[in-house]
């Protein structure tokens, strides 16, 4: 795209020496600021009898002057180069603005400002990157229509394996229209260790008391290979957790340290079949860890007759209990492959149920809604558990204790 023939005055200058013409532009009331809009140093105003028009300009070698592309510049005027265009068509705009945005070798944000031209679509941007004094590789991300900005990051950036801790990373923005491609200044910096994200956490108030939710967790990878080495004392062991890739690698900010309690770590063994570990955390430092009481719950599938003919509903029933004998606030699920016979043949269905146990009970059950078509005439009932495991919303992962498949036979 370009600047529409609307933009133009019908009568263009003429250069004496040279057979170029130059484009003149009409002062059109969309035009708030005429020299932001077109990266002009310079408005050129001339008038032909009572209509006034203009031309941009720009100081040679200025930051506006590098908007506009090579094949627009004309003749030289009283240190001014002019434009065959009038100055409205220009390259986009895009710049870092990458304050505090974290630097780790596998967790690299990138703020930036983007800006289409005026009268150019902006067809693809993006950015490059290189590592140490390697080739530049280019990452396309977007493209933004004329006239709009925007300013997003680009986040979690993982330059391993290619990229070490201590290599030196360098990064630029580009943003592609019709008239070129623009750079935003480069970015450098010596990267950071890898950082950790363990796969899941969950956190609790007590050490065997109900989750009081999942976490997310960040950490050094110096962090996630200490945790071996965490005894049952409590002290001071200088390890961290945080709740964003955005945090200083010594002393937690405020405001991005985990909350004080106990963390059930995913990736980090268990002890046993029915204990693990959870770390008390204070302050954001782990202090010590304790041995958790894994509660495994029982799980079982049941047929339940309504009384009409032919109509067997199939329900999941869940019992939990924790070594206080209360019960958890968890979700099971369980997934089902449930085929229904009569003298025909066999209906085959599949069904997922979630059950929530809310604070305080130990068993809930509850159908499943995968049915055959009305009449079909049920004489058996087989269900058939495709879940080798039960996932329950504190993140464990036990076996089910159920005895599948099973029959029902009228």
């Amino acid at each position: 795209m370009s600047a529409p023939t609307t933009a133009y005055y019908s009568i263009a200058l003429k250069d004496k020496t040279t057979p170029q013409n130059y484009l003149t532009c009409k002062y059109l009331s969309e035009y708030t600021n005429i020299g932001s809009h077109f990266y002009l140093d310079k408005v050129l105003k001339c008038k032909d009898s009572s209509i006034d028009y203009f031309i941009g300009a720009c100081v040679v070698g200025s930051v506006k002057a590098s908007y506009h592309a090579s094949g627009r510049k004309g003749r030289l005027f009283q240190g001014l180069e002019l434009y065959t265009d009038g100055g409205l068509n220009t390259l986009a705009h895009i710049e870092f603005r990458n304050s505090n945005e974290p630097k780790w070798v596998n967790w690299v944000n990138l703020a930036y400002y983007l800006l289409s031209a005026y009268y150019n679509d902006t067809t693809s941007f993006g950015y490059s990157y290189k590592i140490n004094s390697g080739s530049w590789v280019n990452v396309s991300v977007s493209s933004l229509a004329q006239k709009l900005d925007k300013e997003d990051k680009i986040t979690h950036i993982d330059l391993t394996p290619s990229a070490d801790e201590s290599d030196t990373l360098t990064f630029k923005m580009w943003a592609i229209n019709a008239e070129g491609t623009k750079y935003s200044a480069e970015y450098s910096f010596t990267a950071l260790e890898t950082l950790a994200i363990p796969t899941g956490a969950n956190k609790y108030s007590t050490i065997n008391g109900i989750t009081t939710g999942t976490a997310t967790l960040y950490m050094l990878s110096t962090t996630e290979s200490a945790l071996d080495d965490v005894s049952l004392s409590d002290g001071n062991t200088g390890l961290y957790l945080y709740k964003s890739e955005y945090f200083n690698t010594t002393t937690p900010s405020t405001g991005d340290i985990v909350d004080d309690g106990y963390y059930v770590i995913g990736g980090v063994p268990a002890i046993s079949t029915t204990q693990e570990k959870a770390f008390y955390v204070v302050s954001g430092q782990i202090r010590k860890y304790e041995i958790r009481t894994i509660v495994i719950p029982a799980i079982r599938l049941r047929l339940v007759d309504t009384g009409s003919p032919g109509l067997i509903v199939p329900k999941v029933l869940v019992s939990i209990v924790n070594n206080d004998g209360n019960g958890f606030r968890n979700t099971v699920t369980i997934n089902c492959d449930i085929e229904y016979y009569n003298d025909s043949g066999v209906y085959q269905t599949k069904a997922t149920k979630s059950i929530n146990l809310v604070d305080g009970d130990t068993q809930a059950y509850s159908g499943l809604t995968a049915l055959p078509p009305s009449g079909y005439g049920i004489k058996k009932v087989k269900i058939v558990s495709t879940s080798s495991e039960a996932t329950l919303g504190m993140a464990l992962e036990v076996p089910l204790l159920t005895a599948l498949p099973f029959y029902y036979d009228d």
